[in-house]
């Protein structure tokens, strides 16, 4: 090989070098952004905690549902005694 071959070599591996830094810096920006994003990502522990309070608190809220219906029919059966009492 010719100088200048050599030189036209050494020349395409540093441009090539370059874009390789060029790319491991991005990769490298793009890892610290998505292990900020991940970091902010709750655990699996964690969804399956908030999911068996909310499990147990619907579980609540439709006992007192049903609990607050059966309550209003006893307080309509009253008030229908009541005013058949008043008619009287």
């Amino acid at each position: 090989m010719t100088n200048v071959e050599l030189e036209n070599e050494i020349n395409a591996l540093k441009t090539e070098l370059t874009s390789l830094k060029q790319t491991v810096n991005a990769n490298a920006s793009a890892i610290a952004a998505n292990t900020a994003v991940i970091s902010k990502k709750a655990d699996v522990t964690a969804v399956n905690t908030i999911s068996t309070r909310v499990t147990a608190a619907e579980g609540s809220i439709t006992s007192q549902g049903s609990s607050i219906t059966t309550l209003n029919n006893s307080l309509m059966a009253v008030q229908t005694r009541v005013t058949a009492l008043e008619n009287k």
